[in-house]
């Protein structure tokens, strides 16, 4: 790294194409990388904010169970929801969902599993004899102790013929029902019969359902293959069954029906897999996996865990992951997780175009995404239209369901909050250096954001700011405030970049939780090298970074040190003091890092009608971005309750006044 003729020392990245690694130091980490990121995506080689959520619907209270995607035979898709034992069902665009009649699962069971399968054929129980019909799907619902429940598109109720089991696959035209450490098959293309019902066990003796070593956690379809088979998880192992054996009759004569793929591999949950870009991938007790990654343990002792790079948020997660849910869409998977808490607070997100891109697997990690806590992702198709959505129960303990992947980068209507930890910057040939101020490129902005720009050492104390900066974006022509007639010309604003230069480092005050006099004797503007926090509230984008500091001298003669005499503590941020009794340094450390809050409520009255709406944002960015935020949200919840109770309206145009002759409202006229 060269010295300018200023003695400013450069150092930038100028793209950043390899994704979140939180395993390397910071102080190593090569350049295109960071240390962290949240509610972001860097497609593009540049960070952005991720694309955003909208709330399609609030579901009922309770233990939310599960969720499905059934698609009818002869109608348009629905969706199918759990809650507290109860089954709703709703077609696109799933804004009213009904009750199915005649189905009652455990109110709090913690899973409801789902399986769709087809029916060609009617066993006939009074002589036994088999009926073809034209094929129709199925859905049978399980939990594990009521009796299964079936829904048709039409009918549902439940049916005590079948065995009650809990996770379900349909494969090799079979039902397949795993109870504890038994697995059940059905009739070959009829999944609500099991006459059939005996199985054969390696010894050639009649048993009554297959049993493996321990109990059977998931159940997956590997169907991108010649041969489709059907893997079967337990907590501590991963077995195969070649399900692609229709004939019942074969199964004791073939040669590794089944077999034990990964002996000390296992899954941790019913929804703890996902197939992505055609490949199995699910989630262990050590960490995420795939096919390929399992394939190699057979060939090393070395096992290699995919999630390495998000040890920052893996490191903290619950010992209770059998709730951990997965889902992919398009390029990305989401790997929902139970950080610090029991529900999915983290969702990890893998985009496999940045590591195609980077021509490095791990560099297509995104970090974590945070705003709701996905309890099962669910995927489908709507009008030929992939849409990806999840069931989440959120921090307000309300359930509800969410549609993702929103290209407005706004969690309904409202700003988010997203934001990257960096490298360490300014690393001169093993050298202390003295921190002076960044650059940032900053571009893609569609609307007002806020950013906030903070820096530490990469060594010792806690992030302080050197930039806070509001953009005001014009979003476009059409304005709800500004007059529209037919001569009006329309059209669209492009988005905005920004260059921002930060404030000197040594024009700051340090804090009183400096790490001066506590972890070093240096001020904490001389480091080995310096990590910038950058936070976001709105869409945007940072395309570069490029930070400069200058040589400290060092002292070149040894030091005879005295042994600490007082007690000492940094808090996890970074903070740090220092005191003559543990008690008053707890006390001085237990404020905590400072965020801003504030709160909002509007009225909106619309033909008689009122709507209001409040809202409330935490942020650490400025009190005025917590406004801008509490402003949005209250906004929005107003306009939705409005949507809801306001009476419907026909314009007032000329060809409605031509059709509505005599009509004394030429705004609007209810209907």
């Amino acid at each position: 790294m060269a010295i300018a003729a200023d003695n400013r020392i450069p150092d930038a990245d100028f793209a950043f194409p390899y994704g979140v690694n939180s395993t390397i130091d910071p102080d190593i980490m090569p350049a295109g990388m960071v240390v962290r990121a949240f509610n972001a995506v860097n497609r593009g080689a540049r960070w952005r904010c991720r694309p955003g959520h909208l709330q399609l619907n609030c579901l009922p209270d309770g233990e939310l169970q599960g969720a499905f995607f059934y698609r009818p035979t002869d109608s348009a898709s629905q969706l199918l929801v759990a809650v507290a034992g109860k089954i709703y069902a709703a077609n696109a665009p799933f804004t009213e969902f009904i009750e199915l009649a005649g189905l009652q699962f455990g109110v709090h069971s913690r899973f409801v599993h789902f399986c769709q399968g087809e029916q060609a054929v009617v066993h006939n129980v009074a002589d036994d004899s088999l009926t073809l019909i034209s094929p129709h799907s199925v859905v049978i619902i399980q939990d594990g102790i009521t009796a299964p429940g079936v829904w048709d598109g039409t009918i549902s109720g439940h049916d005590t013929s079948l065995p009650v089991g809990t996770v379900m696959a349909w494969s090799g035209d079979r039902l397949w029902v795993a109870r504890g450490k038994r697995l059940f098959a059905s009739d070959y293309a009829n999944p609500l019969s099991f006459w059939e019902g005996q199985y054969i066990n390696d010894q050639g003796l009649s048993i009554g359902a297959f049993i493996f070593k321990h109990d059977i956690t998931a159940l997956a379809e590997v169907s991108a293959v010649q041969d489709p088979f059907l893997v079967v998880f337990t907590r501590e192992s991963t077995e195969a069954v070649l399900t692609y054996i229709r004939q019942r009759d074969a199964w004791n004569t073939v040669a590794g029906f089944i077999t034990t793929l990964y002996p000390n591999i296992g899954c941790v949950g019913p929804n703890a897999w996902a197939t992505f870009n055609g490949m199995l991938w699910w989630y262990s007790s050590q960490g995420l996996i795939n096919l390929n990654a399992a394939e190699s343990s057979k060939r090393s002792s070395e096992i290699s865990y995919l999630d390495g790079p998000m040890v920052v948020s893996k490191r903290l997660l619950s010992p209770d992951l059998e709730g951990v849910a997965m889902g992919s869409h398009e390029n990305y998977l989401m790997v929902s997780v139970p950080y610090s808490q029991k529900k999915n607070l983290h969702t990890w997100v893998y985009d496999s175009s940045v590591a195609t891109a980077a021509a490095v697997m791990s560099a297509g990690w995104q970090g974590y995404w945070v705003g709701t806590r996905p309890v099962c992702w669910v995927r489908g198709t709507v009008n030929n239209e992939t849409r990806c959505l999840h069931v989440s129960t959120d921090l307000d303990g309300k359930n509800r369901l969410w549609e993702s992947f929103q290209p407005d980068r706004l969690d309904n209507g409202c700003p988010i909050l997203w934001g990257f930890e960096t490298r360490a910057y300014v690393r001169f040939d093993k050298q202390a250096s003295w921190m002076r101020y960044a650059d940032l490129h900053m571009a893609d902005f569609t609307q007002d954001a806020d950013i906030r720009v903070l820096w530490a050492g990469s060594a010792r104390g806690p992030y302080k700011s050197i930039k806070l900066k509001e953009v005001k974006v014009a979003s476009g022509s059409i304005d709800s405030a500004l007059p529209l007639d037919a001569e009006e010309v329309m059209f669209a604003f492009k988005s905005q970049s920004r260059y921002l230069r930060t404030e000197e480092v040594t024009r700051q005050e340090i804090t009183e939780n400096s790490s001066d006099g506590v972890e070093h004797d240096a001020s904490e503007e001389i480091d080995f090298g310096f990590q910038l926090l950058v936070l976001v509230l709105g869409p945007g984008s940072v395309r570069a970074i490029k930070a400069f500091g200058q040589p400290e001298a060092e002292s070149r003669t040894g030091v005879c040190e005295a042994a600490d005499d007082e007690f000492r503590g940094v808090r996890f941020d970074g903070a740090a003091s220092k005191a003559d009794t543990k008690a008053a340094v707890i006390e001085v450390l237990a404020d905590g890092p400072v965020d801003y809050s504030a709160g909002a409520s509007v009225v909106y009255t619309y033909r008689g009608v009122q709507a209001v709406g409040a809202g409330t944002a935490t942020v650490p960015i400025s009190a005025n971005a917590a406004q801008r935020l509490a402003d949005a949200i209250a906004s929005m919840k107003a306009a939705h309750e409005l949507v809801l109770v306001a009476p419907a309206f026909i314009g007032g145009g000329k060809v409605c006044q031509d059709l509505q002759a005599g009509a004394d409202d030429i705004v609007g006229n209810e209907l």
